[in-house]
């Protein structure tokens, strides 16, 4: 059996992606168009949309699309209420 920090991230990761694909509008799919098994079936695979590649170029703001009421790191996340980090200002940001 893994040693429980193992398993313990490996949840961690697991609810992210289920995050991102979840995300209004989603950030990844799944290619097969099926559910994200865990642990991954062998012919799962992960694709990123085209809201998520506008969020790697940095012109998408991916804190809003995961915005649903969640805490992050201290931080409540909610529509009209998302905070990010800005990389220019070198600050957490509030973002409307």
């Amino acid at each position: 059996m893994a040693p429980v920090h193992i398993l313990l991230w490996s949840v961690v990761f697991w609810s992210l992606l289920r995050l991102l694909l979840n995300a209004q509008p989603p950030l990844l799919e799944l290619n097969s168009g099926a559910a994200l098994a865990f642990p991954a079936a062998a012919d799962q695979r992960l694709g990123i949309t085209p809201a998520g590649r506008k969020a790697l170029a940095g012109q998408g703001n991916w804190c809003a699309a995961l915005a649903s009421g969640r805490w992050i790191g201290g931080v409540h996340l909610q529509p009209g209420h998302v905070w990010c980090w800005d990389p220019i200002a070198n600050a957490v940001m509030k973002r409307t």
